[in-house]
């Protein structure tokens, strides 16, 4: 999601000193759920939500956001790679907000929630006491704890009374499926996260888990009833565009991973038919394949064992992308000869075989880039393995 700014981080110097109580909030007071729309980067292609909080007879205008990070944290990158990286909460007027959002040309909408003046002093306590510093980190998750849940949970504690979704009542999709609907437009990136996530996203979302996203949340509470005493009153009374811009063109790259891939494969189809006929081999074309799937496989590894991340696990590409395919590499000439990489490369080729026959049957869905790759391994190999 939407990671610290260095403008914001200028910002918290205007943030008061903590320990204090939290004020109360006049009768005037509104809280306000805001949601930015995507950006063009990966860490704002999702969009963003943030909570804001207005009194103007206090004088408080402080926008809540659960998605930064600070940059100062030792072993950040190391952190961040290993999903130990804990993100915080950040609260600063809510004029340094916009600005950035401006710049990036990224719409920016605020619902104003329909809250009970209880309600809202709850939230607002909450909220504060959130932001203390003993308080205000947490290990953040994509599709579990993210700055769209935090908001989600924290909002829906606060209510007085039932609440009744008035919308569909389900999701006929996965999460990798939800984060498609964003990334199809970018079929480079979309094709490197399905390559790292695993099996774990391929289930059904839930219309509560959907809101991982923040259109999603945004689109929840607007279809969603609070019931008091017997009375209903929406959670949103109002909604209205605090930025607004033209949808820009989509500038979709022609060259994809899909058409990459099969144009390779034809190529190197053609090369071994000459090979045979030939009887020749150009080992490097095969070391090259087999150093490419292996680092691959070495990505898929060490974030399903040696990490915290929670979608990264059960991945099924590390069949066509072994880890053990950069040691397999420098004995490709002689590994019929020796018995270790003969079976070594037995389990590859088996594996290569077992991912492609079961493509459509295995629980998760893998970039269809990957399916020429694996083809053509498999073809190749077999020479080198099975006399």
């Amino acid at each position: 999601m939407k990671r610290i700014l260095i403008l914001l981080l200028t910002a918290f110097t205007f943030v008061p000193a903590y320990p204090y109580s939290p004020k109360k909030l006049s009768g005037s007071a509104r809280i306000s759920l805001i949601t930015c729309a995507p950006g063009d980067e990966l860490y704002s292609i999702f969009g963003h939500s943030a909570i804001r909080v207005f009194d103007d007879s206090l004088h408080i205008n402080e926008v809540y956001n659960y998605g930064t990070f600070d940059f100062d944290t030792p072993n950040f990158y190391l952190k961040f790679a290993n999903g130990k990286l804990d993100y915080m909460l950040s609260a600063y007027n809510f004029k340094y907000f916009l600005p950035s959002y401006f710049r990036e040309r990224r719409g920016v909408t605020e619902q104003v929630l329909n809250l009970t003046a209880g309600e809202k002093q709850k939230l607002y306590n909450a909220l504060e006491i959130n932001r203390l510093p003993e308080n205000k980190f947490y290990r953040y998750d994509f599709f579990f704890d993210n700055c769209a849940t935090r908001i989600r949970d924290i909002v829906f504690s606060s209510l007085d009374g039932k609440t009744e979704y008035t919308g569909k009542d389900t999701i006929d999709m996965s999460f990798r499926d939800m984060l498609h609907l964003y990334l199809d437009k970018q079929p480079w990136t979309r094709d490197g996260i399905d390559i790292i996530l695993g099996s774990k996203i391929d289930r059904k979302v839930t219309i509560w888990e959907s809101m991982f996203l923040p259109d999603y949340l945004k689109s929840y509470f607007m279809n969603v009833n609070i019931v008091t005493a017997g009375k209903e009153r929406p959670l949103v009374v109002s909604d209205r565009r605090l930025l607004k811009f033209d949808k820009a063109k989509d500038n979709v790259t022609k060259v994809t991973p899909g058409f990459v891939t099969w144009l390779l494969f034809v190529i190197l189809l053609v090369v071994t038919i000459l090979e045979i006929r030939k009887n020749k081999r150009f080992v490097f074309i095969d070391r090259i394949l087999l150093l490419v799937t292996g680092v691959l496989g070495i990505v898929v590894f060490y974030l399903w064992f040696l990490t915290e991340h929670s979608a990264t696990g059960s991945n099924y590409n590390i069949l066509w992308a072994m880890p053990t395919n950069v040691i397999l590499l420098f004995y490709l000439n002689n590994a019929a000869n020796k018995t270790f990489f003969r079976y070594l490369a037995y389990v590859t080729w088996a594996a290569l075989f077992v991912v492609l026959a079961g493509w459509k049957i295995l629980p998760q869905e893998m970039p269809a880039s990957a399916f020429p790759v694996a083809l053509i391994m498999l073809i190749r190999l077999k020479r080198y393995f099975f006399r």
